[in-house]
Protein backbone atom coordinates (compact mmCIF):
# COMPACT_ATOMS: atom_id res chain seq x y z
CA UNK A 1 0.00 0.00 0.00
CA UNK A 2 1.57 3.63 -1.32
CA UNK A 3 1.18 6.50 1.13
CA UNK A 4 -0.10 9.01 -1.72
CA UNK A 5 -3.18 9.78 -3.63
CA UNK A 6 -2.96 9.92 -7.13
CA UNK A 7 -4.44 10.85 -10.39
CA UNK A 8 -3.45 9.91 -13.76
CA UNK A 9 -3.17 12.73 -16.13
CA UNK A 10 -3.61 12.50 -20.18
CA UNK A 11 0.03 11.64 -20.89
CA UNK A 12 -0.30 8.15 -18.72
CA UNK A 13 1.71 9.26 -15.91
CA UNK A 14 0.52 10.13 -12.31
CA UNK A 15 0.51 13.44 -10.10
CA UNK A 16 1.08 13.47 -6.35
CA UNK A 17 -2.56 15.13 -4.86
CA UNK A 18 -2.40 14.20 -0.90
CA UNK A 19 -0.08 12.67 0.87
CA UNK A 20 -1.98 10.51 3.38
CA UNK A 21 1.08 9.03 5.48
CA UNK A 22 3.26 9.75 8.61
CA UNK A 23 6.97 9.19 8.24
CA UNK A 24 9.33 11.40 8.99
CA UNK A 25 11.55 10.85 5.60
CA UNK A 26 9.48 10.09 2.58
CA UNK A 27 11.18 8.78 -0.85
CA UNK A 28 8.70 9.64 -3.29
CA UNK A 29 8.49 6.73 -6.23
CA UNK A 30 9.86 7.39 -9.93
CA UNK A 31 7.38 4.79 -10.80
CA UNK A 32 4.04 3.14 -9.45
CA UNK A 33 2.38 0.97 -11.45
CA UNK A 34 5.26 1.10 -13.96
CA UNK A 35 3.78 5.41 -14.59
CA UNK A 36 5.85 7.97 -13.89
CA UNK A 37 6.01 10.32 -11.10
CA UNK A 38 5.57 13.72 -12.92
CA UNK A 39 4.05 16.14 -10.97
CA UNK A 40 3.37 16.75 -7.20
CA UNK A 41 0.10 18.62 -7.02
CA UNK A 42 -1.14 21.81 -5.22
CA UNK A 43 -1.33 21.13 -1.41
CA UNK A 44 -0.45 17.39 -1.65
CA UNK A 45 2.14 17.25 1.45
CA UNK A 46 -0.24 20.17 3.24
CA UNK A 47 1.00 20.72 6.55
CA UNK A 48 2.16 17.68 6.68
CA UNK A 49 4.16 18.30 10.37
CA UNK A 50 6.24 15.11 10.98
CA UNK A 51 8.21 15.34 7.20
CA UNK A 52 11.39 15.98 8.01
CA UNK A 53 12.96 14.66 4.64
CA UNK A 54 11.90 13.92 1.43
CA UNK A 55 13.61 12.99 -1.87
CA UNK A 56 12.08 14.12 -5.46
CA UNK A 57 13.19 12.12 -8.01
CA UNK A 58 14.25 12.97 -11.33
CA UNK A 59 11.00 12.23 -12.99
CA UNK A 60 8.96 15.13 -11.62
CA UNK A 61 9.18 18.35 -13.59
CA UNK A 62 5.80 20.18 -11.64
CA UNK A 63 5.60 21.16 -8.12
CA UNK A 64 2.11 22.68 -7.84
CA UNK A 65 0.68 25.73 -5.47
CA UNK A 66 1.36 25.69 -1.78
CA UNK A 67 2.57 21.70 -2.61
CA UNK A 68 4.77 21.84 0.90
CA UNK A 69 2.73 24.63 2.47
CA UNK A 70 2.82 24.40 6.72
CA UNK A 71 5.63 21.72 6.71
CA UNK A 72 7.05 23.16 9.88
CA UNK A 73 9.43 20.20 10.57
CA UNK A 74 10.79 20.42 6.88
CA UNK A 75 14.16 20.28 7.44
CA UNK A 76 16.14 20.47 3.56
CA UNK A 77 14.94 19.82 0.12
CA UNK A 78 16.66 19.40 -2.77
CA UNK A 79 14.86 20.23 -6.42
CA UNK A 80 16.24 17.88 -8.98
CA UNK A 81 17.36 18.66 -12.44
CA UNK A 82 13.53 17.22 -13.91
CA UNK A 83 11.80 20.40 -12.01
CA UNK A 84 10.77 23.35 -14.04
CA UNK A 85 7.76 24.47 -12.52
CA UNK A 86 7.68 25.59 -8.91
CA UNK A 87 4.18 27.20 -7.77
CA UNK A 88 3.80 29.93 -5.92
CA UNK A 89 3.67 29.48 -2.10
CA UNK A 90 5.25 25.84 -2.44
CA UNK A 91 7.47 25.78 0.56
CA UNK A 92 5.65 28.67 2.29
CA UNK A 93 5.74 28.46 6.02
CA UNK A 94 8.37 25.58 6.35
CA UNK A 95 9.35 27.09 9.27
CA UNK A 96 12.67 24.69 9.92
CA UNK A 97 13.89 24.89 6.53
CA UNK A 98 17.73 25.18 6.61
CA UNK A 99 19.26 23.68 3.67
CA UNK A 100 18.02 24.17 0.00
CA UNK A 101 19.95 22.67 -3.03
CA UNK A 102 18.91 22.31 -6.61
CA UNK A 103 20.84 20.36 -9.67
CA UNK A 104 23.61 21.65 -10.76
CA UNK A 105 21.68 20.71 -14.69
CA UNK A 106 18.39 22.41 -13.89
CA UNK A 107 17.69 24.61 -16.83
CA UNK A 108 15.22 26.62 -14.97
CA UNK A 109 16.43 27.22 -11.32
CA UNK A 110 19.83 27.21 -9.51
CA UNK A 111 21.13 27.69 -6.00
CA UNK A 112 24.43 30.06 -7.07
CA UNK A 113 26.84 30.25 -4.68
CA UNK A 114 25.47 27.73 -1.59
CA UNK A 115 23.16 30.85 -1.01
CA UNK A 116 20.32 28.39 0.31
CA UNK A 117 17.66 29.63 -2.06
CA UNK A 118 15.88 28.73 -5.21
CA UNK A 119 16.26 30.97 -7.99
CA UNK A 120 15.04 31.52 -11.14
CA UNK A 121 17.88 31.69 -13.32
CA UNK A 122 16.71 33.62 -16.89
CA UNK A 123 15.06 35.90 -14.15
CA UNK A 124 17.34 36.45 -11.20
CA UNK A 125 14.30 36.32 -9.09
CA UNK A 126 14.92 34.22 -5.54
CA UNK A 127 11.36 32.45 -5.66
CA UNK A 128 12.07 30.53 -2.16
CA UNK A 129 14.05 31.13 0.62
CA UNK A 130 14.89 29.72 4.15
CA UNK A 131 16.43 30.92 7.55
CA UNK A 132 20.00 30.07 6.20
CA UNK A 133 19.64 31.77 2.92
CA UNK A 134 22.70 34.50 1.64
CA UNK A 135 20.82 36.57 -1.13
CA UNK A 136 23.39 36.44 -3.95
CA UNK A 137 24.90 39.42 -5.61
CA UNK A 138 23.21 38.45 -8.93
CA UNK A 139 19.92 38.35 -7.83
CA UNK A 140 17.87 41.47 -9.04
CA UNK A 141 14.23 40.53 -7.81
CA UNK A 142 12.90 38.76 -4.65
CA UNK A 143 9.59 37.14 -5.81
CA UNK A 144 6.30 37.03 -4.09
CA UNK A 145 6.35 34.95 -1.00
CA UNK A 146 9.53 34.14 -1.55
CA UNK A 147 9.39 33.71 2.29
CA UNK A 148 6.67 34.29 4.09
CA UNK A 149 6.61 32.39 7.76
CA UNK A 150 10.70 31.86 7.88
CA UNK A 151 9.98 32.38 11.40
CA UNK A 152 13.82 31.13 12.19
CA UNK A 153 14.73 33.98 9.62
CA UNK A 154 17.22 36.30 11.94
CA UNK A 155 18.60 38.74 9.46
CA UNK A 156 18.57 39.20 5.83
CA UNK A 157 20.58 41.45 3.81
CA UNK A 158 19.40 43.07 0.57
CA UNK A 159 21.74 43.39 -2.04
CA UNK A 160 22.72 45.99 -4.58
CA UNK A 161 20.93 45.11 -7.19
CA UNK A 162 17.83 44.02 -6.03
CA UNK A 163 15.09 46.35 -7.41
CA UNK A 164 12.01 44.23 -7.15
CA UNK A 165 10.60 42.69 -3.74
CA UNK A 166 7.71 40.83 -4.34
CA UNK A 167 4.11 40.88 -1.93
CA UNK A 168 4.25 39.46 1.29
CA UNK A 169 7.83 38.31 0.61
CA UNK A 170 9.10 38.43 4.47
CA UNK A 171 5.90 37.71 5.79
CA UNK A 172 5.52 35.98 9.06
CA UNK A 173 9.51 36.10 9.61
CA UNK A 174 9.04 36.71 13.49
CA UNK A 175 12.21 35.97 14.42
CA UNK A 176 13.81 38.57 11.69
CA UNK A 177 15.50 41.74 13.88
CA UNK A 178 18.31 43.01 11.62
CA UNK A 179 17.53 44.30 7.77
CA UNK A 180 19.94 45.76 5.87
CA UNK A 181 19.92 47.11 2.68
CA UNK A 182 23.12 47.56 0.14
CA UNK A 183 24.39 51.21 0.39
CA UNK A 184 24.22 51.46 -3.32
CA UNK A 185 21.09 50.34 -3.87
CA UNK A 186 19.23 51.84 -6.37
CA UNK A 187 15.54 51.43 -5.33
CA UNK A 188 15.96 50.36 -1.86
CA UNK A 189 17.93 51.81 1.43
CA UNK A 190 17.61 51.30 5.14
CA UNK A 191 18.33 54.93 6.00
CA UNK A 192 19.47 55.86 9.57
CA UNK A 193 19.73 51.68 10.92
CA UNK A 194 16.22 51.35 10.56
CA UNK A 195 15.91 47.97 10.18
CA UNK A 196 13.68 47.49 7.55
CA UNK A 197 13.37 48.39 3.39
CA UNK A 198 12.57 51.33 2.12
CA UNK A 199 11.45 52.33 -1.25
CA UNK A 200 13.84 55.17 -1.52
CA UNK A 201 12.02 57.17 -3.97
CA UNK A 202 8.51 57.05 -2.37
CA UNK A 203 9.67 56.93 1.26
CA UNK A 204 7.31 53.87 1.32
CA UNK A 205 8.53 51.46 4.15
CA UNK A 206 7.89 48.52 2.69
CA UNK A 207 9.22 45.57 4.96
CA UNK A 208 9.90 45.85 8.68
CA UNK A 209 10.46 43.65 11.51
CA UNK A 210 10.48 43.29 15.53
CA UNK A 211 13.28 46.14 15.82
CA UNK A 212 12.08 48.56 13.15
CA UNK A 213 12.44 51.99 14.11
CA UNK A 214 10.49 53.73 11.05
CA UNK A 215 12.31 56.98 10.17
CA UNK A 216 11.05 60.06 10.54
CA UNK A 217 11.86 61.01 6.65
CA UNK A 218 9.14 57.88 5.72
CA UNK A 219 5.87 59.12 4.33
CA UNK A 220 4.03 55.58 3.86
CA UNK A 221 3.82 52.24 5.56
CA UNK A 222 3.39 49.96 2.51
CA UNK A 223 0.97 47.27 1.87
CA UNK A 224 1.73 43.89 4.32
CA UNK A 225 4.67 45.83 5.69
CA UNK A 226 4.58 44.33 9.13
CA UNK A 227 2.19 41.09 8.14
CA UNK A 228 2.44 38.43 10.92
CA UNK A 229 5.48 40.36 12.45
CA UNK A 230 4.08 38.37 16.01
CA UNK A 231 7.04 39.68 17.91
CA UNK A 232 6.13 43.21 17.33
CA UNK A 233 4.87 44.78 20.61
CA UNK A 234 5.06 48.61 20.25
CA UNK A 235 6.04 50.69 17.06
CA UNK A 236 6.20 54.43 17.07
CA UNK A 237 5.02 56.31 13.77
CA UNK A 238 6.44 59.42 12.90
CA UNK A 239 4.37 62.20 11.84
CA UNK A 240 5.50 62.40 8.28
CA UNK A 241 3.57 59.60 7.63
CA UNK A 242 -0.01 60.23 5.69
CA UNK A 243 -0.75 56.61 4.64
CA UNK A 244 -1.23 52.55 6.35
CA UNK A 245 -1.48 50.41 3.40
CA UNK A 246 -3.65 47.42 2.80
CA UNK A 247 -2.67 44.90 5.37
CA UNK A 248 0.07 46.91 7.22
CA UNK A 249 -0.15 44.95 10.83
CA UNK A 250 -2.28 42.14 9.86
CA UNK A 251 -2.10 39.18 12.30
CA UNK A 252 0.69 41.32 14.56
CA UNK A 253 -0.51 39.35 17.13
CA UNK A 254 1.21 40.58 20.36
CA UNK A 255 1.02 44.20 19.22
CA UNK A 256 -0.68 45.51 22.35
CA UNK A 257 -0.74 49.35 21.31
CA UNK A 258 -0.06 51.90 18.98
CA UNK A 259 -0.57 55.59 18.20
CA UNK A 260 -1.45 56.95 14.68
CA UNK A 261 -0.22 60.73 14.31
CA UNK A 262 -2.35 63.42 13.26
CA UNK A 263 -0.82 63.48 9.84
CA UNK A 264 -2.26 60.05 8.48
CA UNK A 265 -5.67 60.51 6.47
CA UNK A 266 -6.33 57.01 5.57
CA UNK A 267 -5.73 53.41 7.09
CA UNK A 268 -6.08 50.24 4.49
CA UNK A 269 -8.26 47.30 3.98
CA UNK A 270 -6.79 44.61 6.72
CA UNK A 271 -4.27 47.14 8.40
CA UNK A 272 -4.79 46.31 11.88
CA UNK A 273 -6.50 42.54 11.28
CA UNK A 274 -5.86 39.90 13.80
CA UNK A 275 -4.30 42.16 16.21
CA UNK A 276 -5.57 40.01 18.51
CA UNK A 277 -3.84 41.67 21.60
CA UNK A 278 -3.90 45.37 20.75
CA UNK A 279 -6.08 46.93 23.25
CA UNK A 280 -6.27 50.57 22.47
CA UNK A 281 -6.02 52.34 19.89
CA UNK A 282 -6.61 56.46 18.75
CA UNK A 283 -7.64 57.55 15.23
CA UNK A 284 -6.92 60.94 14.95
CA UNK A 285 -9.39 63.52 12.87
CA UNK A 286 -7.16 63.78 9.83
CA UNK A 287 -8.26 60.16 9.17
CA UNK A 288 -10.89 60.27 6.44
CA UNK A 289 -11.05 56.31 5.43
CA UNK A 290 -10.99 53.21 7.33
CA UNK A 291 -10.59 50.43 4.99
CA UNK A 292 -12.58 46.86 4.82
CA UNK A 293 -11.58 44.92 7.55
CA UNK A 294 -9.02 47.09 9.42
CA UNK A 295 -9.27 46.02 12.80
CA UNK A 296 -11.07 42.62 11.86
CA UNK A 297 -10.58 39.85 14.67
CA UNK A 298 -8.71 42.69 17.47
CA UNK A 299 -10.07 40.43 19.92
CA UNK A 300 -8.30 42.36 22.86
CA UNK A 301 -9.96 46.32 21.52
CA UNK A 302 -12.42 46.99 24.32
CA UNK A 303 -13.35 50.66 22.83
CA UNK A 304 -12.92 52.71 19.95
CA UNK A 305 -14.12 56.19 18.71
CA UNK A 306 -14.41 56.86 14.60
CA UNK A 307 -13.11 60.34 13.62
CA UNK A 308 -15.75 63.43 12.35
CA UNK A 309 -13.79 62.99 9.11
CA UNK A 310 -15.06 59.66 8.51
CA UNK A 311 -18.61 59.36 6.46
CA UNK A 312 -18.68 55.51 5.72
CA UNK A 313 -17.63 52.34 8.07
CA UNK A 314 -16.65 50.02 5.44
CA UNK A 315 -17.46 46.29 5.59
CA UNK A 316 -16.04 43.97 8.60
CA UNK A 317 -13.91 46.89 9.73
CA UNK A 318 -14.68 45.91 13.35
CA UNK A 319 -16.01 42.08 13.25
CA UNK A 320 -14.91 39.85 16.04
CA UNK A 321 -13.89 42.88 17.67
CA UNK A 322 -14.98 40.42 20.95
CA UNK A 323 -13.73 43.02 23.80
CA UNK A 324 -15.77 45.91 22.27
CA UNK A 325 -17.73 47.16 24.72
CA UNK A 326 -18.66 50.56 23.55
CA UNK A 327 -18.18 52.30 19.93
CA UNK A 328 -18.61 56.19 19.09
CA UNK A 329 -20.02 56.14 15.56
CA UNK A 330 -20.06 60.43 14.65
CA UNK A 331 -22.26 62.20 13.00
CA UNK A 332 -20.26 62.00 9.53
CA UNK A 333 -21.44 58.35 8.88
CA UNK A 334 -23.56 57.91 6.22
CA UNK A 335 -23.48 54.25 5.63
CA UNK A 336 -22.21 51.32 8.05
CA UNK A 337 -20.73 48.31 5.50
CA UNK A 338 -21.42 44.44 5.42
CA UNK A 339 -20.57 42.57 8.31
CA UNK A 340 -19.19 45.64 10.14
CA UNK A 341 -19.52 44.89 13.98
CA UNK A 342 -19.84 41.00 13.13
CA UNK A 343 -19.41 38.92 16.53
CA UNK A 344 -18.81 41.86 18.92
CA UNK A 345 -19.90 40.03 21.45
CA UNK A 346 -19.33 41.92 24.73
CA UNK A 347 -21.07 45.15 22.37
CA UNK A 348 -24.23 46.26 24.48
CA UNK A 349 -25.20 49.49 22.86
CA UNK A 350 -25.05 50.90 20.06
CA UNK A 351 -26.07 54.70 18.88
CA UNK A 352 -26.45 54.97 15.08
CA UNK A 353 -26.49 58.65 14.46
CA UNK A 354 -29.14 60.84 12.04
CA UNK A 355 -26.76 60.78 9.08
CA UNK A 356 -26.62 56.92 8.34
CA UNK A 357 -28.65 56.10 5.36
CA UNK A 358 -27.90 52.26 5.10
CA UNK A 359 -27.16 49.65 7.26
CA UNK A 360 -25.37 46.64 5.36
CA UNK A 361 -25.87 43.04 5.14
CA UNK A 362 -24.99 41.14 8.47
CA UNK A 363 -23.48 44.48 9.91
CA UNK A 364 -24.28 43.02 13.64
CA UNK A 365 -24.72 39.52 13.32
CA UNK A 366 -23.89 37.73 15.99
CA UNK A 367 -23.79 40.49 18.96
CA UNK A 368 -24.82 38.33 21.60
CA UNK A 369 -24.68 41.00 24.06
CA UNK A 370 -26.49 43.96 22.36
CA UNK A 371 -29.37 45.10 24.41
CA UNK A 372 -30.82 47.97 22.96
CA UNK A 373 -29.83 49.98 19.07
CA UNK A 374 -31.64 53.10 18.19
CA UNK A 375 -32.42 53.45 14.33
CA UNK A 376 -32.92 56.72 12.86
CA UNK A 377 -35.25 57.96 10.86
CA UNK A 378 -32.77 58.62 7.83
CA UNK A 379 -32.23 54.78 7.52
CA UNK A 380 -33.93 53.36 4.52
CA UNK A 381 -31.94 50.46 3.86
CA UNK A 382 -31.30 47.72 6.43
CA UNK A 383 -29.67 44.57 4.81
CA UNK A 384 -29.89 41.08 4.79
CA UNK A 385 -29.44 39.04 8.21
CA UNK A 386 -28.50 42.17 10.11
CA UNK A 387 -29.31 41.06 13.69
CA UNK A 388 -29.05 37.05 13.62
CA UNK A 389 -28.19 35.50 17.27
CA UNK A 390 -28.22 39.48 18.79
CA UNK A 391 -29.42 36.92 21.75
CA UNK A 392 -29.78 40.05 24.32
CA UNK A 393 -31.64 42.37 21.51
CA UNK A 394 -34.99 42.70 23.44
CA UNK A 395 -36.70 46.00 21.04
CA UNK A 396 -36.51 47.64 18.12
CA UNK A 397 -38.02 50.14 16.00
CA UNK A 398 -37.81 50.22 12.58
CA UNK A 399 -37.91 53.86 10.94
CA UNK A 400 -40.34 55.17 8.63
CA UNK A 401 -38.09 55.09 5.51
CA UNK A 402 -37.48 51.47 5.44
CA UNK A 403 -39.85 49.75 2.87
CA UNK A 404 -38.59 45.97 3.26
CA UNK A 405 -37.46 43.64 6.43
CA UNK A 406 -34.75 41.43 4.63
CA UNK A 407 -34.08 37.79 4.64
CA UNK A 408 -33.06 36.64 8.37
CA UNK A 409 -33.24 40.44 9.56
CA UNK A 410 -33.89 38.93 13.15
CA UNK A 411 -33.41 35.58 12.94
CA UNK A 412 -32.74 33.82 16.74
CA UNK A 413 -33.06 37.35 18.49
CA UNK A 414 -34.11 34.92 21.56
CA UNK A 415 -34.68 37.82 23.85
CA UNK A 416 -36.65 39.94 21.43
CA UNK A 417 -40.07 40.92 22.30
CA UNK A 418 -41.51 43.43 20.77
CA UNK A 419 -40.69 44.91 17.38
CA UNK A 420 -42.17 48.35 15.85
CA UNK A 421 -42.54 48.34 11.89
CA UNK A 422 -43.08 51.23 10.25
CA UNK A 423 -45.62 52.08 7.47
CA UNK A 424 -43.46 52.38 5.07
CA UNK A 425 -42.24 48.66 5.27
CA UNK A 426 -44.38 46.54 2.18
CA UNK A 427 -42.44 43.15 2.28
CA UNK A 428 -41.38 40.68 5.57
CA UNK A 429 -38.44 38.78 3.98
CA UNK A 430 -37.90 34.94 4.51
CA UNK A 431 -36.63 33.60 7.83
CA UNK A 432 -37.05 37.40 8.91
CA UNK A 433 -37.99 36.35 13.08
CA UNK A 434 -37.28 32.66 12.63
CA UNK A 435 -36.49 31.47 16.25
CA UNK A 436 -37.58 34.87 17.64
CA UNK A 437 -38.70 32.48 21.02
CA UNK A 438 -40.07 35.80 23.33
CA UNK A 439 -41.47 37.50 20.61
CA UNK A 440 -45.45 37.35 22.29
CA UNK A 441 -47.11 40.07 19.53
CA UNK A 442 -46.55 41.93 16.46
CA UNK A 443 -48.45 44.51 14.32
CA UNK A 444 -47.49 43.95 10.80
CA UNK A 445 -48.75 47.07 9.19
CA UNK A 446 -51.51 47.80 6.33
CA UNK A 447 -48.54 48.89 3.86
CA UNK A 448 -47.61 45.05 3.64
CA UNK A 449 -48.17 42.66 0.99
CA UNK A 450 -45.45 40.08 0.70
CA UNK A 451 -44.55 37.60 3.70
CA UNK A 452 -42.02 35.42 2.96
CA UNK A 453 -41.07 31.59 4.12
CA UNK A 454 -40.32 30.76 7.45
CA UNK A 455 -40.80 34.87 8.15
CA UNK A 456 -41.82 33.49 12.28
CA UNK A 457 -40.75 29.98 12.35
CA UNK A 458 -40.18 28.72 15.53
CA UNK A 459 -41.77 32.36 17.56
CA UNK A 460 -42.86 30.12 20.23
CA UNK A 461 -44.46 32.56 22.41
CA UNK A 462 -46.66 34.49 19.52
CA UNK A 463 -49.79 34.64 20.72
CA UNK A 464 -51.63 36.61 18.05
CA UNK A 465 -51.14 38.25 14.66
CA UNK A 466 -53.00 40.00 11.91
CA UNK A 467 -52.55 39.91 8.66
CA UNK A 468 -52.61 42.94 6.37
CA UNK A 469 -55.56 42.86 3.26
CA UNK A 470 -52.64 43.38 0.95
CA UNK A 471 -50.99 39.95 1.29
CA UNK A 472 -52.56 37.42 -0.57
CA UNK A 473 -49.83 34.49 0.28
CA UNK A 474 -49.19 32.62 3.65
CA UNK A 475 -45.88 31.25 2.27
CA UNK A 476 -44.05 27.53 3.59
CA UNK A 477 -43.83 27.26 7.19
CA UNK A 478 -44.06 31.09 8.12
CA UNK A 479 -45.94 30.31 11.28
CA UNK A 480 -44.00 27.06 11.65
CA UNK A 481 -44.01 25.92 15.31
CA UNK A 482 -45.29 28.77 16.67
CA UNK A 483 -46.70 26.82 19.51
CA UNK A 484 -48.63 29.30 21.76
CA UNK A 485 -50.64 30.84 18.47
CA UNK A 486 -54.45 30.82 19.30
CA UNK A 487 -55.73 33.69 17.28
CA UNK A 488 -54.99 34.29 13.57
CA UNK A 489 -56.56 36.86 11.53
CA UNK A 490 -56.55 36.08 7.28
CA UNK A 491 -58.02 39.13 5.01
CA UNK A 492 -60.18 38.18 2.02
CA UNK A 493 -57.13 38.71 -0.12
CA UNK A 494 -55.60 35.31 1.15
CA UNK A 495 -55.86 32.98 -1.96
CA UNK A 496 -53.05 30.78 -1.35
CA UNK A 497 -51.64 28.89 1.99
CA UNK A 498 -48.63 27.33 1.20
CA UNK A 499 -46.90 23.92 3.09
CA UNK A 500 -46.72 23.65 6.33
CA UNK A 501 -48.12 27.32 7.24
CA UNK A 502 -49.12 26.62 10.22
CA UNK A 503 -47.10 23.37 11.75
CA UNK A 504 -47.75 22.54 15.05
CA UNK A 505 -49.18 25.32 15.98
CA UNK A 506 -51.08 23.62 18.91
CA UNK A 507 -52.86 26.15 20.25
CA UNK A 508 -54.75 26.95 17.63
CA UNK A 509 -58.51 26.27 17.12
CA UNK A 510 -60.10 27.58 14.95
CA UNK A 511 -59.40 29.79 11.73
CA UNK A 512 -61.51 31.53 9.04
CA UNK A 513 -60.91 31.59 5.63
CA UNK A 514 -62.81 33.74 2.76
CA UNK A 515 -63.95 32.18 -0.35
CA UNK A 516 -61.12 33.69 -2.22
CA UNK A 517 -58.90 30.99 -1.35
CA UNK A 518 -57.50 28.60 -4.04
CA UNK A 519 -54.71 26.16 -2.92
CA UNK A 520 -53.85 24.71 0.62
CA UNK A 521 -50.55 23.62 0.35
CA UNK A 522 -48.87 19.95 2.28
CA UNK A 523 -49.71 19.69 5.51
CA UNK A 524 -50.68 22.61 6.37
CA UNK A 525 -52.35 22.20 9.98
CA UNK A 526 -49.67 19.37 10.80
CA UNK A 527 -49.55 19.03 14.63
CA UNK A 528 -52.60 21.42 15.47
CA UNK A 529 -54.08 19.43 18.16
CA UNK A 530 -56.48 21.71 19.06
CA UNK A 531 -57.87 22.46 15.62
CA UNK A 532 -61.48 21.95 15.54
CA UNK A 533 -63.14 24.16 13.03
CA UNK A 534 -62.56 26.16 9.60
CA UNK A 535 -64.62 28.67 9.15
CA UNK A 536 -64.97 29.36 5.03
CA UNK A 537 -67.43 31.76 3.93
CA UNK A 538 -68.08 30.00 0.61
CA UNK A 539 -70.24 27.04 0.03
CA UNK A 540 -69.29 23.24 0.15
CA UNK A 541 -69.07 23.00 -3.34
CA UNK A 542 -66.73 26.20 -3.66
CA UNK A 543 -64.89 24.24 -0.68
CA UNK A 544 -64.40 21.43 -3.44
CA UNK A 545 -63.13 23.37 -5.76
CA UNK A 546 -60.14 24.70 -3.84
CA UNK A 547 -57.04 23.46 -5.33
CA UNK A 548 -55.74 21.09 -1.75
CA UNK A 549 -51.89 19.23 -1.78
CA UNK A 550 -51.78 15.88 -0.54
CA UNK A 551 -52.03 15.34 2.35
CA UNK A 552 -53.37 19.08 3.28
CA UNK A 553 -55.31 17.94 6.04
CA UNK A 554 -53.12 15.46 7.53
CA UNK A 555 -53.30 15.27 11.38
CA UNK A 556 -56.34 17.34 11.86
CA UNK A 557 -58.59 14.30 11.47
CA UNK A 558 -61.12 15.86 14.01
CA UNK A 559 -61.82 19.26 12.45
CA UNK A 560 -64.74 20.42 10.61
CA UNK A 561 -64.78 22.51 7.61
CA UNK A 562 -67.75 24.97 8.50
CA UNK A 563 -69.45 26.21 5.44
CA UNK A 564 -72.31 28.78 4.74
CA UNK A 565 -74.57 26.24 3.83
CA UNK A 566 -73.43 23.39 5.90
CA UNK A 567 -70.26 21.62 7.63
CA UNK A 568 -67.88 19.22 5.69
CA UNK A 569 -66.24 16.62 8.40
CA UNK A 570 -62.86 16.33 7.10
Amino acid sequence: MIDFELKLKKDETYEITNYVGRSREVNIPQLINNKEVTSIGERAFFECSSLTNITIPESVNRIGDDAFIGCSNLTSITIPNSVTSIGRSAFSYCSSLESIVVGKNNPKYDSRNNCNAIIETSSNMLIVGCKNTIIPNSVTNIGDYAFPGCSSLESVTIPDNVTSIGRSAFSGCSSLESIVVGKNNPKYDSRNNCNAIIETSLNMLIVGCKNTIIPSSVTSIGEYAFECCSSLESITIPDSVTSIGEGAFSECSNLTSITIPDSVTSIGDDAFLGCSSLESITIPDSVTSIGGCAFFGCSSLTSITIPDSVTKIEGCVFARCSSLTSVTIPDSVTSIGKHAFRECSSLESIIIPDGVTSIGDMAFIECSSLTSLTIPDTVTTIGERVFIECSSLKSITIPNGVISIEEGSFWDCSSLESIILSDSVTSIGKYAFRECSSLTSITIPESVNRIGDDAFNGCKSLKSIKIPKNVDTIDSRTFYDCCTLDKIELPDSIKYIRDEAFFNCKKLNSISLSKEIQYLGKNVFYGCENLSKIKFNGTKQEWSNIDKATEWNKDINNCKIECIDGSIDI
